[in-house]
């Protein structure tokens, strides 16, 4: 008898700390992904130039000294070791989170009417202008009535 009341416990309690820990979730912080997001595109720039830099050194070796090409190809490593380990951090929070990442509500903050990056904003003003110009542009196109 006793025996029962034990395992119907353990089973509640069990049941309960799954339930309890289903509702700790928190999901990662967007504005994280965003800085990684950022991150990411600021070491490619960065590598770019520094690519297009290095290029123009092996064209004109004559410009610049040994020590100056040694420290850009310095640079580039580092610049690529960023753009790796940022990439691993992106990674690894969607290794953590697969469902954040895969939803709709990750990308548009429902509790409060909706989040709008200045990214997507300057788009968004952008199609609206270019909407405007093309109303005005066939409304210049119909003629005026003559009375």
């Amino acid at each position: 008898m006793k025996l029962r009341y034990v395992i119907a416990l353990s089973i509640f309690l069990v049941g309960g700390m799954g339930a309890t820990m289903a509702q700790t979730y928190t999901p990662p912080s967007r504005e994280q992904v965003e800085n990684y997001l950022d991150e990411i595109d600021s070491c490619k720039a960065f590598l770019k130039d520094l690519e297009a830099d290095i290029t123009e050194m092996e064209n004109n070796p004559e410009l610049v000294t040994l020590a100056q090409y040694k420290e850009a190809i310095a640079l580039r490593s580092r610049a690529q070791s960023c753009l790796r380990s940022t990439r691993a951090k992106l990674d690894e929070m969607r290794k953590k989170y697969p469902g954040w990442f895969n939803s709709p509500g990750a990308t548009v903050n429902l509790s409060k009417g909706g989040h709008v990056t200045p990214k997507e904003l300057r788009a968004g003003l952008d199609a609206i202008e270019a909407k405007i110009d093309k109303l005005l542009s066939r409304l210049t196109a119909i003629d005026e009535p003559a009375n």
